[in-house]
């Protein structure tokens, strides 16, 4: 049930995000196509980062993993925006950045791949809520917003041909996950709130951006 909700939510702002400032389709599609392909990239990396945990041949933080991670996401982003794409349109690369982050912040999604991808490997994939369970039904319209902020800053980078913007991007990304991976209690709820707030400002300061 909460898998469809998401999606009826994503679909709605994509709608209304279409409908309004009227952006190439297509990019909504790219974003989906760019999304799967970061996830592929990802793959070798989360299959090591199985592999150590399953043999325990050697002890790497999976914080480091996470870093990886965002650096592979956040990089593909740019590229398929810049090199692809050419991007120079706002309106068009916040389409693509929708299509994107429709898929990325429905947490079922991303599991069941992964999860599959893993058997096939023999591999378990283990599951990270950063919100914990109790806040299982904020989790899409909170990684929504963070992800679509962070995806921002990667298209500023683009568009103002600064790639500095990509960098921040990631310490932002890292910033959500690493905090919220060591708070608890009413201290991680107090860090998704400063954290989603932020995604509104970042997301609203630079939505007249040509």
């Amino acid at each position: 049930m909460t898998f469809i909700l998401e999606l009826v939510i994503a679909l709605i702002i994509t709608i209304i995000f279409i409908q309004r400032e009227k952006p190439k389709l297509k990019f909504l599609f790219y974003g989906y196509a760019f999304f799967l392909l970061s996830m592929l990239l990802q793959v070798p990396v989360q299959l090591f980062q199985g592999y150590l945990y399953e043999t325990k041949w050697i002890t790497i933080p999976s914080l480091v993993f996470t870093f990886v991670l965002i650096v592979i996401g956040e990089f593909t982003k740019y590229f398929s925006l810049k090199r692809f794409l050419h991007t120079k349109s706002y309106k068009n690369a916040i389409l693509f950045g929708i299509g994107w982050v429709s898929l990325e912040s429905i947490n079922q999604l991303t599991l069941t791949i992964f999860s599959y991808i893993f058997s096939l490997f023999s591999i378990p994939f283990q599951e990270a809520y950063f919100l914990g369970e109790q806040y299982s039904f904020l989790t899409f319209p909170f990684f929504f917003m963070i992800n679509l902020a962070i995806t921002v800053f990667v298209i500023i980078a683009v568009l103002k041909k600064k790639i500095s913007y990509v960098f921040s991007a990631i310490l932002f990304a890292i910033v959500v996950s690493y905090g919220l991976y060591f708070a608890e209690g009413v201290e991680l709820l107090l860090i998704a709130t400063m954290l989603f707030l932020y995604s509104i400002y970042v997301i609203f300061r630079y939505r007249n951006l040509k």
